[in-house]
């Protein structure tokens, strides 16, 4: 089975069934010029040392140990060594913590090695442990790699860094002056994902830290598999690329499923071959499975298979593919042996069957037919030589200005038209790869909406220049430039990153498989499309974000990529693979149904999602499974989902709470998954109650009273961030029917002048100290009282881990009446600058007259940044009153003198000046803030009292005209109640 490379692809039969190889060696000669050859597959065959040097090396060189203990005398890290090359690290509060190993000084040159390997044991706790080597690959480069693979807290796991694909090359591109190279940083931190009940403090293991040279390099590649489909037997030949680095003879062991982890798939391959000195050898593994058998399992039903390359009786000699930091195996997949293949005649019948129960299918045709004619009028050109950017740089460069840019002509590609202030940018080159990114996307979606329309309508103009749209394509393709294809986020043809091309290959892949019954493509015509949509498929499965929005945004790509082309062992990854999409389903929500990362990425990961399931269900490929049911219950509870459809999901699950959602969608009009779908004659369910939810596992809190249409909320987190890595526990949102009534800075473009800002403290609606923000750790729930009336909610700080040291605070909310109640009592070990910070809409007008602070105003955030200017301030008082924009009162008390703020700031994906205000109450131990937040045209602040405040009682009053209310809280008996007298 073995060959010597260089014989070129072997020769494929033409019966049914087979299909043809999908990677035509033009477009691998293109990526060997190109200079980024093995950019979608296992980069194994690059030389970290020749095989000369190997030769002249002892074999035990090939293996160097790090000794943990020889980190820099600085580090504040809690480590100890416990036997031979094992060591314990321990975080006493959660707090992550790193060890600097001067590499240069152990005389190591990481360039010269393969792979960066240890053995982790979690012990009580998932853990992160991310190696960044400073001078890698160059001098001026800097190589990170995170532990985001399968582990298991009281075991052993193994952890392998590939040294020549790293995971931030594309953001880490310069390492800081300060920093040496050869700087080896090991940091261990808290891991995204969690357990329940997990303790505050981490604690780890490890073993045997190593950087390891292989004798003998090994290439996977996935693209080069063979498969066929029609016959008797469904199997899968891969070709194995082998390369002796040394001047001996090696024999070579193949172990093709090391892990044991096929079922129903068999595997055949030669498990020993000879490697004669300095010689390269390809080894083919078959993957099989017999048809009838595989007709009996759900369709793209997948195994994964590692194997493993060693050289007999040399240890560490071992390669198994990895991607940067996970392991990137090769796939037996059950084929979808039963695509829905449409044609004009099918669908527009298809279409007509449901337009009786969907009479706007009619505006909804219209507008895709809109669409595709406008799609007609242009050539849609390729651009020569250009790589795309981030597409939030395609904005004005006037500071003063930052408004949104349009080509000046619809096919511009290197004139622009600032929309707000009217400036024209010509030939500029930072703005036109910004529009390349947008322009990518257009083309995109005008491919999927001619192929649609020729669908709707049966004219073949449609689907003519749909074919040409995506011929062009990959036509051009070959050439096209990539970016940074080192990181595992980069490589991309479409976008400057994979996350920004999985947005476009979707819609190219939808639009692909709208054209599956046009006949006018030739064999080559789909051979050349496939080609071009899987390789740029295999570039963005190269990169994995643990289980946040990017990784569902790419399976959503390469998934449906896979779908649409047959490639099969593609889909198997995205479906069962290790970051696939039943892995997602289950460790990537809390048990509420809420992603890890939640807020704005929340939308993003269900949106990606929902549409990748959905497309799926069109082929017959049934994602719908029991519990991906709790991310559509989360979602539901979280609300002001805009982006997601609940269509496909209600025809599979039926469950009656979805209906209120579907009813508000269908009445804007018909989206293309109801008319795919959606179930007919919805049954109306009227006026629904709203619920107030408490999601432990996340530690959210939504407080909801009233009914859908007419409904208060408040949202309040104490365990995970709202949104990314942001430092905003006891954070609070306000709602009005499903509207947030204020605003914060958000999700900022991180190209954005001081989009850091985004994750600090103060810019959230919290509590501030110092001008520092909280450090990472959990808060812990008080008390939680859903009660439909007046629900409230009690949150606090854990008395050893609190989010400021030497700071204990407490948050409680309640909704009583009109009215969003905001509770904060903060008690320090010495004198602090206490801030309660507040964003609103517009300007807010102040109670008492404001007067500019000095210049150098203390304790504002990030004095670096500079981010917070022109601050304002009031008369000290005890009481006072901000009225926003939108009729939104806010009232504030305290025990203590206070002073209303306000600065100017600034916010928003593209970095708008904004508002921010803020009570402060200046070196302090105690500090109390009771607000109440009033909407209405014509609003009646309560009266607020402080009746009593001390760390283990707590007493509210809240006076409503004639009605009085008092909060009471027992912190030390953990309740909590809301009485009306």
């Amino acid at each position: 089975m073995n060959r010597m490379i260089g014989n070129g692809c072997r020769n494929q039969s033409k019966n049914e069934g087979c299909v043809r190889t999908r990677r035509h060696w033009r477009h691998a000669t293109a990526r060997i010029m190109a200079g980024v050859f093995c950019t979608a597959f296992t980069a194994c065959m690059m030389d970290g040392a020749s095989g000369a040097a190997l030769a002249k090396r002892d074999r035990d060189k090939m293996v160097v140990p790090i000794d943990l203990m020889d980190h820099a005398a600085e580090d504040k890290a809690t480590i100890k060594r416990i036997g031979p090359a094992e060591y314990e690290w321990h975080l006493p509060d959660g707090v992550a913590q790193s060890l600097h190993i001067d590499l240069t000084k152990l005389g190591i040159e990481p360039s010269e090695f393969d792979e960066f390997r240890f053995e982790l044991m979690p012990e009580g706790s998932l853990v992160m442990v991310q190696a960044i080597v400073k001078g890698l690959p160059s001098d001026d480069e800097v190589s990170s790699w995170y532990s985001k693979f399968d582990i298991e807290i009281g075991e052993w796991n193994e952890g392998r860094y590939d040294l020549r694909v790293d995971d931030d090359g594309i953001y880490f591109s310069g390492r800081f002056p300060e920093d040496p190279a050869g700087l080896l940083t090991l940091r261990l931190s808290r891991r995204v994902l969690g357990v329940p009940g997990e303790p505050a403090w981490r604690k780890a293991r490890l073993r045997n830290p190593r950087f390891v040279r292989y004798p003998v390099a090994v290439e996977f590649r996935l693209d080069e598999c063979q498969m066929e489909t029609g016959g008797a037997e469904v199997s899968y030949t891969y070709t194995v690329h082998l390369k002796n680095r040394t001047a001996a003879s090696q024999t070579v062991l193949v172990e093709p499923d090391s892990k044991g982890t096929l079922k129903y798939f068999s595997v055949t391959t030669e498990k020993e071959v000879q490697l004669p000195p300095n010689a390269s050898l390809a080894v083919e593994i078959r993957v099989s499975i017999p048809r009838s058998q595989a007709l009996r399992l759900p369709a793209l039903y997948a195994e994964p298979l590692v194997p493993k390359i060693s050289v007999k009786g040399m240890p560490d000699s071992d390669v198994i593919p990895i991607m940067g930091y996970r392991s990137w195996p090769l796939w037996g997949v059950v084929p979808i042996f039963n695509r829905k293949i449409w044609t004009p005649a099918t669908f527009q019948a298809f279409l007509d069957a449901r337009a009786l129960a969907m009479p706007k299918i009619a505006d909804w045709r219209k507008s895709v037919a809109a669409h595709a004619e406008n799609a007609c009028k242009h050539d849609w050109p390729m651009p020569e030589n250009m790589l795309p950017a981030h597409d939030a740089g395609y904005r004005c460069t006037d500071p003063e200005c930052r408004g949104r840019l349009r080509p000046a002509s619809a096919m511009s590609l290197h004139k622009h038209v600032c929309s707000k202030c009217g400036k024209v940018y010509e030939n500029n080159e930072g703005i036109d790869r910004a529009g390349l990114a947008l322009y990518y996307g257009k083309r995109a979606s005008a491919t999927r909406a001619c192929a649609l329309a020729w669908l709707l309508t049966g004219e073949d103009k449609y689907a003519e220049k749909a074919s040409s749209l995506l011929l062009s394509l990959a036509a051009a393709y070959p050439d096209m430039p990539v970016n940074n294809a080192r990181s595992t986020a980069g490589a991309s043809k479409l976008g400057v990153s994979t996350l920004l091309a999985s947005y476009i290959l979707p819609r190219l892949a939808e639009g692909y498989a709208f054209l599956s019954s046009y006949s006018d493509l030739s064999a080559d015509q789909r051979s050349d499309i496939e080609s071009t949509l899987t390789d740029e498929a295999l570039r963005i499965a190269r990169h994995c974000v643990e289980y946040s929005n990017m990784t569902a945004e790419h399976l959503r790509a390469y998934g449906s990529t896979a779908i649409a082309t047959g490639f099969w062992p593609l889909a198997g990854e995205a479906v069962y693979g290790e970051f696939g999409w039943h892995e997602l389903v289950e460790r990537g929500y809390s048990e509420g149904g809420i992603a890890h990362e939640a807020g704005a990425y929340h939308r993003a990961i269900f949106h990606a999602m929902d549409e990748f399931a959905a497309f799926a269900l069109e082929q017959n490929v049934n994602l719908y499974t029991e519990r991906f049911k709790r991310v559509y219950d989360g979602s539901l509870s979280v609300g002001n989902l805009a982006a997601a459809s609940y269509e496909a999901a209600y025809t599979v699950y039926r469950d009656p709470a979805y209906l209120r959602i579907l009813q508000g969608r269908r009445g804007k009009g018909t989206s293309g998954q109801a008319i795919f779908h959606g179930t007919l004659g919805l049954a109306d369910v009227g006026d629904i109650p709203i619920t107030s939810t408490h999601m432990p596992g996340a530690g959210y809190i939504f407080l909801r009273r009233g009914q859908a249409g007419d409904s208060y909320e408040i949202r309040l987190n104490y365990i995970k961030y709202f949104d990314r890595d942001e430092k905003d526990r006891f954070s609070t949102f306000f709602l009005r029917n499903g509207r947030q009534l204020e605003t914060m800075p958000g999700r900022m473009s991180y190209g954005d002048y001081n989009a850091e800002f985004m994750y600090a403290t103060a810019a959230h609606n919290t509590v501030v100290i110092d001008g520092q923000d909280q450090r990472a750790v959990h808060g812990r729930l008080v008390a939680y009282e859903p009660d439909p009336d007046t629900p409230l909610a009690v949150v606090a700080t854990a008395s050893d881990t609190p989010l400021y040291e030497g700071v204990q605070q407490l948050r409680a909310i309640a909704l009583i009446e009109n009215n969003y109640i905001v509770f904060d009592a903060v008690r320090c070990d010495k004198p602090r600058t206490v801030d309660r910070y507040q964003y609103g809409r517009g300007q807010a007008a102040f109670s008492s007259q404001l007067t500019p602070a000095d210049s150098d105003f203390p304790h504002v955030p990030h004095p670096d940044f500079n981010p917070i200017t022109k601050v304002a301030v009031g008369a000290p008082g005890k009481q006072g009153v901000l009225k926003f924009k939108d009729n939104f009162t806010m009232t504030v008390v305290s025990e203590q003198d206070m002073q209303l703020c306000r600065a100017l700031t600034h916010g928003g994906y593209g970095g708008r000046p904004m508002e921010v205000t803020f009570a402060r109450v200046a070196n302090t131990r105690d500090a109390s803030f009771l607000a109440a937040f009033t909407w209405g045209d014509k609003p009646a602040p309560p009266a607020l009292t402080i009746i009593e405040n001390t760390p283990d009682e707590i007493r509210l009053g809240v006076d409503i005209g004639p009605r009085t209310y008092a909060i009471d809280i027992d912190v030390a008996g953990k309740t909590a109640k809301v009485v009306k007298h």
